[in-house]
């Protein structure tokens, strides 16, 4: 390895820093073999070529935190390595020599330098970048004194305009929008404009769909939520669905009451099902004629819920198994329905309780529980979930919203005060399939604690739309 800086240059180097910084990193490299304290004054020379940039660099919110920490304590050489450290990954010609740069991030190549100036060990991805490093010394110099050449003179509207833009945008965004800036993509006024754009909604770049468990996008959202407009047609509606096996086109059937009673009586308390095998969905108008269009949404997502279902798209075997199952708690349901028509008085006969109530047991094991009926109603919450918080971010004020949201996240975490009337409007509790499945899978805690799980995640997703849309 190249020594690049002589003892006493080092020697120099560490002299500037504070004494208890100077001490503590002195006495972890000491232990060092000769070849790493080469390594370290070669990277520590990089990081004093650009103690000049920090402020520039930290304005960014690169290397932020751990590069202000080092600043402060008067380490301003390590200061200035982790800062350059930090933006290498936002330099391509850097990353094209040096892809661990990419694969560590801004964060892995902070910690880098934080470790190289403490003397810990690294790993072998690590050392493989700080020989590159040291071999690419130069075309590292030259490239991010221009990125500081760039950034320099914007400083302080970086500084004004981005923390409004990360809040509303998000993170990955402001880090996508800095790298097309420092690469030449896109040029300084479009970089500033963009910043500038968080200062009002942007409800177009909004997406309000599931991003946990089984996911539809925004366009099988509007696909399927146009069957809703035709349920009244006798024309059969076409669904085109990506799946993990590849795409699917699902045909949407609608038939009456008395087409289910006589060739599917077995289903005939059922609003709608899903034939997998034969890409099929079927909405029984009988059973759907007096619910509202909120209802047969989740009805609809329910059911294409088990066409993307992976378990049954891949095994026969399973879907039988399942189907078996099912058919035998629909009965039991089936039943169970019969029994509570049934004028038991004008028979002379007591109402069988206890027959209903085991018939009931029987269907929600079988049916309800049935491991595909949870995916699908899991399905069917989550995307209700996204679908409230649309609908509701144009009648309630933000501030609303947000407080649901983090009452979901709360609620999640354990805290039983957090259920609130907010939470319940976005959740879509005031619906019965919402309503019903959150109740029942109480009696699954481990299932149940999964849903919440999925449900918290979603509401950090849904925060960051409705700053957005809002």
């Amino acid at each position: 390895m190249k020594i690049i800086i002589s003892e006493s240059q080092y020697k120099l180097i560490i002299e500037q820093r504070s004494d208890a910084a100077m001490d503590a990193q002195a006495k972890a490299i000491s232990s060092l073999p000769s070849e790493y304290k080469h390594a370290l004054m070669t990277i520590l020379g990089i990081g004093s070529a650009f103690i000049p940039f920090i402020g520039p660099f930290i304005s960014t919110g690169i290397g932020l935190a751990e590069a202000s920490m080092y600043y402060s304590e008067g380490d301003k050489k390590t200061a200035g390595m982790v800062a350059a450290f930090s933006m290498l990954p936002f330099v391509g010609s850097i990353v094209s020599k040096i892809p661990g740069v990419e694969q560590l991030g801004t964060k892995g190549m902070a910690l880098l330098a934080s470790k190289l100036s403490k003397g810990q060990k690294l790993t072998q991805l690590e050392s493989e970048i700080v020989n590159s490093i040291n071999k690419f010394k130069q075309l590292i110099n030259s490239e991010l004194t221009k990125v500081s050449s760039k950034i320099s003179p914007i400083t302080k509207e970086i500084q004004s305009l981005k923390p409004a833009y990360i809040e509303r945008f998000g993170r990955n965004k402001y880090d996508e929008l800095l790298r097309e800036y420092i690469s030449g993509t896109s040029d300084k006024n479009y970089f500033l404009q963009s910043l500038n754009s968080a200062k009002k909604a942007s409800p177009n770049l909004a997406s309000f769909v599931t991003r946990f468990g089984i996911k539809f996008s925004k366009n099988e959202i509007d696909q399927i939520r146009k069957v809703i407009d035709n349920i009244g047609s006798d024309v059969i509606d076409i669904v085109k669905l990506e799946t993990k096996n590849g795409p699917r086109t699902i045909r949407v059937r609608k038939v009456d009451g008395d087409w289910v009673a006589k060739n599917r009586p077995d289903l005939t308390n059922s609003a709608g099902w899903a034939q997998s095998e034969d890409n099929l969905v079927v909405i029984n108008r009988g059973a759907t004629q007096h619910m509202n269009n909120k209802s047969i949404d989740d009805l609809l997502i329910h059911e294409f819920g088990h066409i993307k279902d992976p378990s049954i798209i891949k095994s026969p075997v399973y879907r039988k198994l399942y189907n078996t199952k099912a058919s035998q708690g629909i009965e039991s349901l089936k039943k169970v329905a019969d029994y509570e028509k049934t004028d038991w008085g004008a028979l002379g006969l007591s109402k069988p309780v206890g027959d209903i109530a085991d018939l009931k047991k029987v269907g929600t094991k079988n049916y309800i529980l049935n491991p595909n009926e949870i995916i699908a109603n899991n399905t069917m919450t989550l995307q209700s979930f996204a679908t409230q918080t649309e609908r509701l971010s144009k009648l309630l004020p933000k501030k609303d919203i947000l407080k649901g949201l983090d009452d979901i996240i709360n609620h999640a975490k354990g805290n039983p005060n957090a259920w609130s009337r907010e939470a319940e409007m976005l959740l879509g509790y005031d619906y019965p399939f919402i309503k019903d499945h959150l109740e029942t899978l109480v009696s699954k805690p481990s299932e149940y604690k999964k849903l919440w799980v999925k449900l918290a995640q979603q509401s950090e997703y849904l925060k960051s739309q409705i700053k957005l849309t809002m």
